[in-house]
């Protein structure tokens, strides 16, 4: 299990590849603002759009406090603040001197994090055993909740600044961007999302933990990847339910985010070298009854990031990235579709538009299957 905690969060570190990195000290000069951390009371939702500075106070003071939660749920039986009984007569397990009962954790736990976060990310694996073994990392005894100090911790590498910027917000919804260090002095931005349940101003996503990004168990996690590579290669900019309505280049590109980003040096005058029978097959596997004449049209475009060669029945890719940045702010399961709600964020720091991507999910295999537009930020 202790390996099981640790992915969750390094994958959560993997996931990065349309996040704001590349982003510019200019682009957050006019919302940048050294800020102390906010009371409890700047968390409580208000009718009137919140101050780009009074939006910062409210994501460090829940900042502050997500932090313990997540000690809670993924660091080791040393932590402090749940003051763990140094004895016990039940093994492994040890009192919580903090909280009664899971329903105790539970309460202060949704004080900070959505439902759908704390669902999707802490209950599952805190208080269930998946081995069977009725050896949760909590569990109550004899009306008292126990840890269980036998299952290991985590390192947090995260150092937020007080660089930011807010791409979005309204009265249900706020979008913020944060400058952080990571370990070895890294500099990565992250979207933030807080939702307002009516009652107050919760995290929603958390250093690239997003619960729409993870449907519980009905979603592969490795497949998040692809969504990404979606959204960059302009899946989400037009309204489709055949992938052969798609731009030719937003295919190629898809080909380009999925399958060649770690090529090395290759032939940069030539283009590196596919067969058509490979792409088409590459692209297959996540959209249905693509044709190659759909591929092939891409030498209508003379900016597309491939040409295609008839005689050698070959793709010849220009290897370039420009990833868009994203943040899912909501989804829909309905039997096997997943519809995403994604707000896809522009080079300006603002939110440019949304869009519901759905996507066919049967066990590990996911396909593409159409988009609807949704709201247009740019007028």
């Amino acid at each position: 299990m202790y390996k099981a905690l640790v992915l969750v969060l390094a994958s959560v570190m993997l996931l990065s590849s349309c996040s704001a990195a590349e982003k510019t000290e200019n682009s957050v000069a006019e919302n940048s603002s050294s800020v102390s951390v906010a009371s409890s009371d700047a968390t409580e939702p208000s009718s009137a759009l919140i101050p780009d500075d009074e939006v910062y106070e409210m994501f460090a003071a829940l900042s502050e406090k997500a932090f313990q939660v997540m000690c809670w749920y993924f660091s080791d039986s040393s932590e402090k603040d749940l003051d763990i009984a140094a004895e016990s007569e039940h093994d492994l397990y040890r009192k919580v001197g903090k909280f009664s009962t899971i329903d105790e954790m539970k309460k202060a736990t949704s004080e900070v994090f959505t439902d759908d976060f704390a669902d999707t990310f802490f209950y599952d694996h805190a208080f269930i055993d998946p081995s069977g073994n009725d050896e949760p990392m909590y569990k109550e005894i004899d009306g008292e909740l126990y840890r269980n100090i036998g299952i290991g911790g985590f390192g947090w590498p995260y150092d937020a600044t007080d660089e930011y910027y807010i791409p979005y917000q309204d009265e249900e919804m706020i979008v913020i961007t944060v400058k952080n260090f990571l370990m070895g002095d890294e500099e990565k931005w992250y979207n933030f999302l807080l939702k307002n349940n009516g009652e107050a101003w919760k995290l929603d996503t958390y250093y690239e933990s997003n619960p729409h990004m993870e449907y519980r168990n009905t979603f592969p996690v490795q497949a998040q990847k692809e969504i990404g590579a979606a959204v960059s290669s302009w899946f989400c900019v037009d309204e489709w339910t055949d992938p052969n309505r798609l731009d030719a280049n937003a295919l190629i590109n898809f080909y380009l985010y999925t399958y060649l980003s770690d090529v090395g040096e290759y032939d940069y005058e030539k283009g590196y070298e596919v067969s058509a029978k490979d792409v088409l097959e590459g692209l297959s596997v996540y959209l249905k009854d693509l044709k190659l004449e759909t591929l092939t049209a891409v030498n209508e475009n003379q900016y597309a990031n491939a040409v295609y060669d008839e005689e050698s029945d070959n793709f010849y890719f220009y290897i370039t990235f420009d990833p868009a940045d994203y943040i899912v702010v909501n989804s829909e399961v309905k039997e096997n579709i997943t519809k995403l709600e994604i707000m896809v964020i522009g080079k300006s720091g603002q939110a440019a538009y949304t869009s519901f991507l759905d996507l066919e999910i049967n066990g590990n295999e996911v396909k593409f299957v159409g988009n609807k537009r949704g709201m247009d930020f740019t007028d």
